[in-house]
């Protein structure tokens, strides 16, 4: 069978997490900071069943099993064995017995079909290598009213920083596979609601549309069926 463009950038994005996992932070930092930034948009509450997708080393697993309590579950998905080591590692060293974990490629596995009340996504996205299908997937995993927190890398060329940004594509593309698609436009195609909430610290500046710095982070939400709560 001949090798797709899609298992070589899966293949790619596999050896660069395996690669970075020993260096990448499971403790605290960026990633748990962002995880308790996500629990104000992600209204998680004690039962509440959540996805960590691309769980990575583990980093927002603790918060998110303490936000949905022991009547609640977490299930954290990724495609690196060496990064699910470690997060396996934290769900035993801290007790979480409401975690489960699963390595898949999110963009061919089916996620669930109304399994989820809320979907964590923290700079994992971007390196898949089907962006519209794992948002398509994250969609019908999502019950009626669910909601989508990602906070990733948005490599689009803007002014200045074009020539800077073509780069960063490069090296991202070369390292972890990136596809070259843009994460919020794409979920915009998606979603039917897509809110960009101001950065921690810059509030009120709003984010920038594209160029520097090149993150994202935003909200995306199912539609409530009727007879639903909001």
């Amino acid at each position: 069978m001949p090798d797709t463009l899609h298992e070589r950038r899966l293949r790619r994005g596999r050896r660069w997490w395996d690669l970075v996992s020993p260096v990448h932070g499971s403790a605290g930092g960026q990633t748990t900071r962002v995880a308790e930034v996500a629990l104000t948009h992600l209204a998680l509450g004690p039962g509440a069943v959540v996805l960590d997708l691309g769980c990575g080393s583990g980093a927002a697993l603790s918060t998110l099993s303490a936000a949905v309590g022991p009547t609640g579950r977490v299930v954290g998905i990724d495609h690196s064995p060496k990064m699910l080591a470690r997060a396996d590692a934290v769900v035993r060293g801290n007790g979480l017995a409401n975690v489960e974990l699963r390595r898949a490629d999110a963009t061919r596995t089916e996620i669930g079909h109304g399994a989820f009340d809320a979907v964590y996504a923290c700079a994992s996205i971007s390196a898949m290598p089907d962006v519209p299908a794992v948002l398509a997937a994250v969609r019908t995993a999502l019950r009626p009213g669910g909601r989508l927190f990602v906070f990733d890398m948005r490599l689009v060329p803007r002014g200045w920083s074009t020539p800077v940004i073509a780069v960063l594509r490069g090296v991202y593309a070369a390292g972890a596979g990136f596809a070259g698609v843009d994460v919020l436009d794409t979920a915009r195609a998606v979603f039917d609601d897509v809110t960009l909430p101001d950065f921690p610290g810059q509030e009120g500046r709003g984010q920038p549309d594209g160029g520097w710095p090149p993150l994202t982070m935003f909200v995306a939400r199912t539609a409530v069926s009727s007879g639903s709560a909001p």
